[in-house]
């Protein structure tokens, strides 16, 4: 497996400021989902997802912002701030999902095709079984954080083994039809 790093150009995104990269995405997401309004639950998740594959098939990030193990699955806490009043959202104003590279719209589309039918809940409840939220949330208990980091590395190579059907939970986990031969 290669080794992670952040985009070329971007450097790590603190908890409080959101990457264009990921306004973006989010952007791109809410308007391929729409026009109904996409939960907000659901968002965080599908996003999580894009940066798992784009991780495997690629070891680099989608977006370069910090992902943490909240209670209800990996959350983008600087997205997260954009609509934390909101349970869903019909636009994503503060972003552009043109912007997105011809290859992070192949992984959104891949991630759509594959989760985007799933509500939040089913989406959280996946996340629930995956190792980089579970560690990470072990180590929140532990530390009494609310705000425990999930590794970069550790997403993408849990996303990395899913790629390459290493156990039964990567058969069940459906994953999307996108593989490194085929970029």
């Amino acid at each position: 497996m290669g080794t992670r790093r952040t985009t070329p150009g971007t450097s790590r995104i603190d908890r409080n400021n959101a990457s264009q990269q990921a306004h973006d995405l989010a952007a791109y997401l809410v308007s391929a989902l729409g026009p109904t309004p996409v939960g907000t639950l659901k968002l965080q998740k599908l996003m999580y997802y894009c940066q798992g594959w784009k991780l495997a098939i690629t070891s680099e990030p989608i977006v370069p912002d910090r992902i943490e193990a909240w209670k209800h699955g990996p959350v983008f806490p600087a997205i997260y701030r954009y609509h934390s009043r909101r349970a869903a959202v019909e636009s994503w104003e503060w972003g552009d999902g043109t912007n997105l590279s011809g290859l992070d719209r192949k992984i959104a589309n891949a991630v759509l095709r594959t989760y985007g039918d799933k509500t939040g809940w089913a989406l959280r409840e996946m996340t629930h079984t995956e190792e980089p939220w579970r560690r990470a949330w072990r180590r929140s208990q532990q530390n009494q954080s609310r705000a425990e980091e999930i590794p970069e590395a550790a997403i993408g190579e849990y996303f990395e083994t899913l790629q390459h059907g290493a156990s039964l939970r990567a058969r069940r986990h459906n994953a999307p039809r996108l593989r490194k031969a085929a970029l």
